[in-house]
């Protein structure tokens, strides 16, 4: 079984694994008109920059990390 933790400074809505892997989690997002819209958690794409994986982070309307 793998274990997961938080990514450090968006801990609520990423988790990173032990191999690398990186999945978002379920939350509650509002949208421009004021509704609420629930993003289901998923298991996040990487691509392959140089020799190195990435993938990027976002919170709110910019993308803030790669990881």
């Amino acid at each position: 079984m793998d274990r997961w933790r938080g990514v450090i400074h968006c801990p609520d809505n990423y988790e990173v694994s032990r191999l690398g892997e990186v999945r978002s989690l379920s939350r509650t997002v509002p949208m421009n008109d004021g509704r609420k819209y629930r993003m289901k958690g998923r298991l996040l794409k990487n691509v392959q920059i140089g020799k190195y994986r990435q993938v990027a982070l976002c919170v709110g309307d910019e993308i803030t990390y790669s990881l």
